[in-house]
């Protein structure tokens, strides 16, 4: 800058330009986050070695323990993942490797929680908490999982998607048909959404071994 030639100094200049980025950074993050701004669904309680939040186009934010976890958010895990999300009824899910999963509405009042849940990859499992539950779905790309006071696993083994119960009763449901599974260690195999879901039938310990080991930390 050439002093005394009466041009303006150039940092007043920069000092708007960085206010004005400032701002708009702020509002681009403001549009791709729409979710952080409700209130949390429910909390990290165990993840290894990573996994992700996001919404819609947002960027990926990484989650550790104790973090929140919102409506409509993809939750996701990598190679070897794991993650443990306490809902604020008291209810888990635990997610296995390669999985994603997003809450899309969960309604908690103080006698029940009811919703959905979209399990698109991977195992998981889901505990029911203090409340009752009977009005949650589980919906995967192949089958509906309605759920009543519920322990119950659902993932991939030997190439077919299967679900197997723990704890209480699950209705497992395809556009051809459906089966309930009440006794703990039932599971039945989901082909297709054409075809209804196989005879319930108690797993061999051996295969419930498998699927524990799909979700275990």
């Amino acid at each position: 800058m050439n002093v005394g030639s009466g041009e303006a100094p150039l940092w007043p200049r920069r000092e708007t330009r960085m206010r004005q980025l400032f701002v708009i950074a702020a509002m681009i993050a403001g549009w791709a986050m729409p979710a952080l701004a409700s209130d949390p669904v429910g909390t990290v309680v165990a993840v290894r070695p990573q996994a992700t939040a996001q919404v819609d186009l947002a960027a990926p934010r990484p989650l550790a323990l104790a973090s929140p976890v919102f409506k409509d958010e993809m939750l996701e895990t990598g190679t070897a993942g794991r993650l443990a999300v306490q809902m604020d009824d008291g209810a888990t899910l635990i997610l296995g490797e390669a999985a994603r999963l997003r809450v899309d509405d969960l309604v908690m009042t103080p006698d029940q929680t009811a919703g959905v849940v979209s399990v698109l990859a991977g195992a998981f499992q889901w505990r029911g908490g203090r409340k009752l539950d009977d009005g949650v779905e589980i919906r995967t790309p192949l089958a509906t999982i309605g759920i009543r006071g519920t322990v119950v696993w659902g993932g991939t083994l030997d190439d077919v998607f299967e679900v197997m119960v723990q704890e209480g009763r699950v209705t497992v449901s395809t556009d051809a048909g459906s089966v309930v599974l009440d006794t703990p260690g039932q599971g039945t195999a989901v082909r297709s959404r054409d075809q209804p879901p196989s005879a319930p039938v108690v797993w061999p310990q051996g295969k419930r071994e498998r699927a524990y080991q799909a979700v275990a930390f």
